[in-house]
Parts: structure tokens; sequence; C-alpha cells
């Protein structure tokens, strides 16, 4: 591994909900250090846990209204690693006073809620205005939100018991849309599948990757090479279409002479073929059955995001998930999944 001067450290401030600071906290890190996880298949991507807090700043924090944004500084570039909300505020008496330990996630924590009423969409409703009202209906302040431009072509409707989270996330998907999540800066964020080229992400063997932390597994025989989704709006005859992973893909059906189809049925206010093909290629970019897993551990890295593209040994893998123990001298766990376009 190259060596160089290497400095890590990490604040925790208080901020309300449209992200203004107001102070700062210090986790006890005697016998262990909180840790970010973040999974892009999970509905809350982002979680922090292994919160301990000493009584002053127990009880000067309101787990009701106030939260935690996580900063993160290399070598003096600081940058933010998420805004967490609380799940989970418990205290043990102590005789010098209550200590906390804390279970916290990020924002989608607010929207995996039930919508609380029978929710129904007409066609031409636009996309992009109904992922910001039914975020903003629960005090999400603050958006990064992509605009598309486009408009449901059937109407959609939702009981009062759906996850407001999941109803998003249909919706996101009717653009082509990975499902919302809250960024790096604690933004309501939606973005397209990215391609190959948008990865600034890099990991090589000698150079940022802990020796002999790599583990390569795979599942070449079973992974699906053909995504196929259909719509349900469609009336009459059926409407579908299938994304077929790139020719140069291992398991590509010019390379096995077969497909191997993972098939889902497209949301509500879907209509069309191009619609569904939009959809297909979201989920095979999107999808955690691939024939190529790497894991490894690395030196700290405060540029990961949600849904990043890596290049691993010069190769574009999707980023699963990644683990980061807030503590200098810790090192960052990667789960990556082979990625093609």
């Amino acid at each position: 591994m190259a060596t160089s001067v290497y400095t890590v450290s990490y604040r925790m401030e208080v901020v309300n909900a449209s992200l203004q600071g107001l102070g700062t906290i210090n986790p006890d890190l005697k016998d262990s250090a909180p840790t970010i996880t973040n999974n892009v298949n999970r509905t809350i991507k982002r979680s922090l846990d292994g919160m301990r807090l000493l009584p002053a700043d127990f009880a000067a924090v309101d787990p009701l209204t106030e939260f935690i944004r996580v900063w993160g500084t290399i070598n003096g570039v600081e940058k933010p690693l998420g805004v967490f909300m609380w799940t989970d505020a418990s205290g043990a008496r102590r005789t010098y006073g209550v200590v906390g330990n804390a279970t916290m996630v990020d924002f989608n924590g607010f929207l995996d809620q039930p919508v609380g009423r029978p929710l129904g969409y007409a066609v031409g409703t636009s996309i992009d205005a109904t992922l910001y009202s039914l975020a903003a209906e629960v005090g999400v302040q603050v958006f990064n939100l992509a605009v598309t431009g486009k408009a449901m072509t059937a109407a959609a409707n939702y009981t009062a018991s759906t996850s407001r989270a999941s109803v998003m996330a249909e919706i996101a998907g009717m653009a082509g849309l990975y499902s919302p999540f809250f960024n790096n800066a604690g933004a309501l964020t939606t973005i397209a599948p990215a391609a190959l080229t948008d990865s600034v992400l890099a990991y090589s063997e000698g150079d940022n990757i802990i020796d002999g932390t790599i583990v390569e597994t795979n599942d070449l025989l079973s992974a699906p090479n053909r995504y196929v989704v259909e719509a349900t709006g469609a009336n009459d005859s059926p409407v579908w279409a299938a994304y077929d992973l790139p020719p140069e893909a291992v398991n590509s059906y010019s390379r096995r002479g077969f497909y191997i189809v993972h098939n889902e049925q497209a949301g509500q206010g879907v209509t069309t073929a191009d619609e569904c093909y939009v959809i297909a290629k979201a989920a095979a970019l999107a999808d955690d059955s691939t024939y190529m897993w790497a894991e490894f551990d690395s030196i700290p890295s405060h540029d990961h995001d949600t849904f990043d593209v890596v290049k691993y040994l010069g190769v574009p893998y999707r980023e699963q998930e990644y683990k980061l123990e807030l503590k200098a001298g810790s090192v960052m766990h990667h789960s990556l999944r082979r990625h093609y376009a």
C-alpha cells in the first residue's frame, strides 16, 4: 500500500429539520465508535449505530426535534457524511448521570411510515411534483430531486396503510429513477442509473485496499441476464419490455446462449413499453443478484454516497454497501457488485 501522511477525524453537529446547525456533541469512544452503514437495497439506506453519549450531551439533545449531521475530515478537508434521526434514545442511569445509547437512521425514517389516507393520482399527474409533495408533507425541507418532466400515463391509487417510502419508490420508478434517498448533505435525492464513466471512486491493490482483505465470489450460473417488466396498468394486450445485459457481460445471452429472466411488474401509472424498458434497465442496475461480488477493506474515504459506481481493480462495480467506523485509525468496508450499463 502506498504510504503518505493520512489524518482522519470526525465530529457530530446537532441540526434542526432545515439542517441549520445548533451545536455539537461528542460521542463516547471509550469502548466503541459509531458506525455508518449505507446499503442501497434497504428502504432506509443509511444508519448510524453504536452512538453512546455522556450525560451532558445526552441531556442537551431533543430527539424529537433535533438531528445529528456527521462530518468527516481527511487531511484537513471536511465533508458531510449524512444526517440522522433518532429511532431509539434509551438511557442507562449511572452515578454520574444518564448515559445515552442511540440508534439512528437517515430521514427515510420519516418516509417509511403509512401515508395515513388513501391516495389517488390521475393520468397526467407530474411525477416530480408528486415526489416533492409526498416528502414535504412529513417535514422534509431540503431537496435534490431530479427534474424529469415526466407524468403518469395511467391512474394510480394507494391505500392508507401503504408506506410513503414505497409509494415514492414506485412513482420514482415510473420515471426510471432509483428509489429516493437522502444524500451525504441530508437532501432528499433522486437519480437515474449512472453511466460507467461517472465513477470517480477507484480502488486497487497496493494503493488504497488493505492487504489481504479482498474476497471475491460469483453466482455465474444463476445470475439473470434479462430483466422483463410488464405494465399492470395496461387493459388490452400485454405491454412489456425487456432489458438485456450487454454482450460483454460475462453472463450475457450472447455468451450463454439462453436467457435467465428476472420478472417484475411495473407499478401503477405505467402503460407504455418505453416506460417498461426504462424501469427494466433501472431494475438491472439496482439488482443485487449478479455474477460477481467483491468485498474488501480500504483506508477511509469520505467521497462515497449512495448508488455510486466504483472502479475496482479497473473494472466498474456498483457499491452495494459500505460501512465506516467513525474513529481515527479505523478502516472502511465495501461490498461491490459487477456493474453493466
